[in-house]
């Protein structure tokens, strides 16, 4: 979900780094098929005419009630990296979740999902045929790249009228990563790269989305999603739950704060920021930090995610995601998510001390709550603290955990 907003500061756009060399143009959907309404959002288009072509196709999908434009950094930089890019308009209100977070039909999510995506009539909480599905979208506009740009390649991602999905990324914001991780599991896409998403989590089952379990035709291994801590609009315990769900986190807990870290980020698969973003007082700006222009974190003239995204991009033959943070690659913390109580093993060198504390540093919880079971066991109590996202220190490193 995002808020849309009405004006861009003009001085903060043209502060940033352009993109060298990458072409960026737009194009309405009624003047592919005249049959698109004409007062939609349009496409949003980048290729760079100085780069080879590493032929591969970005297909990025926006958030709730926000429009292509407010994309534009992302598919910039997937540009310059060789990808071909398109920004999909599609039909993207109401949000998902307003639709089903409180619904007591259990396969709601994946019905919306597959009607959106797709077109197929098996929802009874959005009507999106056939011609206004993302999919069929996709299909015409590269239809049109293909017979108006010739010589730039776009015919690669089609098979007659059908997606060549085995060289598609797709991406994608809150609702859009979403369904960007739905043509994951439906189709054996190249690679998935989720922002602040997956958001499906049922408030009245008090559980992540059917659909989140089934199997993916996508490897695991090639699935990326990187949220924020204190995301606004879907709590952050939620969407770990989610990722979960998906798989990502089957061999341990490898998910790494991309803070005053450098790539490849432990090779982790499942990152995540603690920075605030700027216009922090507007609603959804946490959500929105990973990837929206507008809340995008910037350090003079630098895009602080562009070595996220890049990562994100560009990483080579996807690793077993197995991995602990660095700086506690020997570390056990479980259960995680926990309720009453968490156990931290250290695999190799004993340890005298822990902290526990929230995301502002205060500690939470008495020293009488943590037990030290053996030189490299401690336990913790944890049933009497609030439901969030928590750190355990040990004075040179930390590690994360949920409380549920």
């Amino acid at each position: 979900m995002k808020i849309k907003l009405l004006v861009v500061a003009c001085c903060f756009l043209m502060g940033i780094k352009s993109f060298a060399q990458v072409n960026t143009f737009y194009v309405k959907p009624h003047v592919i098929d005249t049959a698109y309404v004409a007062a939609q959002d349009s496409h949003y288009v980048a290729l760079s005419s100085s780069v080879i072509s590493n032929n591969l196709l970005l297909v990025f999908i926006d958030g709730s009630g926000s429009n292509t434009k407010d994309y534009t950094f992302f598919p910039k930089l997937a540009a310059s990296l060789g990808y071909h890019v398109v920004s999909i308009a599609y039909p993207n209100s109401p949000t998902v979740g307003s639709l089903c977070d409180a619904s007591s039909d259990s396969l709601c999510f994946d019905n919306v999902r597959q009607e959106i995506c797709y077109g197929t009539p098996v929802s009874n909480n959005v009507s999106v045929d056939t011609l206004n599905s993302i999919n069929t979208r996709l299909v015409k506009l590269l239809q049109y790249l293909t017979t108006t740009y010739p010589a730039n390649g776009w015919g690669q991602f089609l098979s007659g009228n059908n997606v060549v999905w085995s060289n598609i990324v797709t991406s994608g914001h809150s609702q859009g990563s979403g369904h960007a991780m739905y043509f994951g599991k439906t189709q054996a896409v190249h690679r998935v790269i989720m922002f602040s998403g997956v958001d499906d989590y049922s408030i009245h089952f008090n559980k992540s989305a059917h659909w989140l379990f089934n199997p993916s035709i996508t490897p695991i291994g090639s699935i990326y999603s990187f949220l924020h801590l204190q995301d606004d609009v879907e709590t952050y315990p939620h969407e770990f739950k989610n990722v979960q769900a998906l798989g990502l986190l089957s061999n341990g807990d490898d998910s790494t704060s991309v803070d005053n870290k450098s790539t490849p980020y432990n090779n982790s698969h499942c990152l995540y920021t603690n920075i605030t973003p700027p216009h922090s007082t507007i609603p959804s700006a946490y959500h929105d930090a990973t990837v929206v222009d507008y809340f995008t974190p910037v350090n003079g003239t630098q895009l602080l995610y562009n070595p996220v995204w890049t990562y994100m991009l560009t990483a080579l033959n996807p690793t077993s995601i197995n991995q602990i943070e660095t700086s506690f690659n020997s570390t056990k913390v479980y259960p995680n998510p926990a309720t009453d109580e968490i156990f931290i093993l250290f695999d190799k060198q004993p340890i005298n001390k822990l902290f526990a504390t929230n995301l502002l540093g205060q500690s939470i919880v008495n020293e009488s709550d943590i037990i030290n079971q053996s030189n490299n066991l401690f336990k913790i109590n944890v049933k009497n603290i609030p439901a969030g996202v928590y750190f355990i220190n040990n004075g040179n490193s930390f590690s994360k955990f949920i409380k549920q």
